[in-house]
């Protein structure tokens, strides 16, 4: 007996993937284990390190490359 596609078949992976073709990196998390997911507990939705805030300064940018 083989188990119908799941969300993660046909929404995560090919999402990740198609992040990954733009130039997005792709960190492979844990689901047991939060610090090697860049986080101190599952409870934080945001990862606010570095990654994230040089990301988000680059993509919001102005013509000129002011933030």
């Amino acid at each position: 007996m083989t188990l119908p596609p799941d969300e993660k078949t046909y929404v995560e992976i090919p999402f990740v993937e198609q992040l990954t073709r733009m130039g997005w990196d792709h960190i492979e998390g844990d689901i047991d284990v939060p610090y090697l997911t860049g986080r101190e507990s599952f409870r934080e939705v945001l990862l606010r390190d570095h990654r994230l805030r040089k990301a988000l300064k680059k993509i919001n940018q102005d013509d000129e490359g002011q933030w």
